[in-house]
């Protein structure tokens, strides 16, 4: 429950940026994508390796002078097509 508050704070934070912050100074940017088993599990883990280079990168700062805030999403926009077409055909 708290991880979830957390997230949820953060989404909030994001939205806000979207007005508040000032194009030049943020990077918010989206994809819809069509994907199978295969390619959601592959984007999984390119997050995962992401985060992972971001963690890398931001340990050799010297001299910071400002705090930022990734947040990764992924998740399901529509039912799973093939699921959805099994449980027309069981009905």
């Amino acid at each position: 429950t708290a991880v979830r508050s957390y997230q949820n704070q953060l989404l909030a934070l994001a939205q806000n940026a979207l007005v508040a912050v000032d194009p030049s100074k943020r990077n918010i940017s989206s994809l819809l994508v069509s994907v199978d088993d295969d390619c959601f599990e592959d984007l999984n883990n390119m997050v995962l390796e992401f985060r992972r280079q971001v963690q890398k990168r931001v340990e050799e700062v010297q001299k910071p002078n400002r705090a930022m805030q990734f947040v990764f999403s992924l998740f399901p926009v529509t039912d799973d097509l093939e699921n959805a077409q099994n449980k027309e055909k069981s009905v």
